[in-house]
């Protein structure tokens, strides 16, 4: 075989390689879109019963047909760690919401939906959301109602030395019109490619104020993501 034949058989190898790799990555592609779609919509059910629930009034067993339609799963708090307001029967249930591969592929963040929900006394006294992002430092949105408010206020937004950094905090007497704004969170940060990249792609809807001159990383919220 001449040197030019064997050239020439070695060019059509390598394209014939980096062909099929190529259609694989494409395939892995499309997969990965279908499977962060997928999750998105998980995700939206989820929210919608999430939403529907009334802190202070929904019983835990409304917590538990949640948990049953989404997979959740419950853990009883121990007494000596129960978070004042939680006792008897402390129970807080745990949803997760999270495809991988866009962020596999290189094509978007490791991106998340997190849930909980906190029974004390067969009620409903508490619920966290959060969308978190590892793209930025401050590409991770919180949102937390409970009975008795940590500031005071029956509504307040902050930002935090802890993960979530960004933290929409209210009670059930806060105005019907914020509470709406706070769970409208931007689901499509779940799919979307390469990602959302800030607090307000995540949750659009609030007035954030400047976050402060970035510090070193800090451990996350325990109420948040469990």
């Amino acid at each position: 075989m001449s040197e030019s034949s064997r050239k020439g058989r070695q060019f059509r190898v390598s394209c014939l390689v980096a062909g099929t790799l190529f259609a694989v990555y494409m395939a892995l592609g499309v997969l990965a879109v279908w499977s962060a779609n997928r999750t998105r919509r998980q995700a939206e059910r989820f929210l919608r019963d999430f939403v529907s629930l009334q802190v202070g009034k929904s019983t835990l067993e409304d917590v538990r047909r949640l948990a049953k339609d989404h997979d959740g799963t419950e853990s009883v708090v121990s007494p000596e760690l129960a978070p004042a307001g939680c006792a008897p029967d402390c129970r807080i249930s745990s949803f997760w919401f999270e495809s991988q591969w866009l962020y596999r592929l290189g094509l978007g963040p490791a991106t998340a939906m997190v849930a909980t929900l906190q029974t004390g006394g067969g009620r409903l006294i508490g619920r966290a959301i959060a969308i978190e992002s590892t793209s930025e430092w401050d590409s991770a949105v919180a949102v937390d109602e409970r009975l008795l408010s940590r500031s005071g206020e029956p509504y307040n937004v902050r930002f935090r030395s802890m993960r979530p950094r960004w933290c929409v905090e209210f009670t059930p007497a806060a105005p019907a019109e914020l509470r709406r704004r706070a769970f409208a969170l931007n689901l499509d940060c779940l799919s979307r490619i390469p990602g959302c990249k800030t607090k307000e792609q995540i949750l659009p809807e609030i007035q954030w104020e400047p976050a402060p001159a970035k510090k070193q990383e800090a451990p996350r919220d325990p109420d948040v993501r469990p």
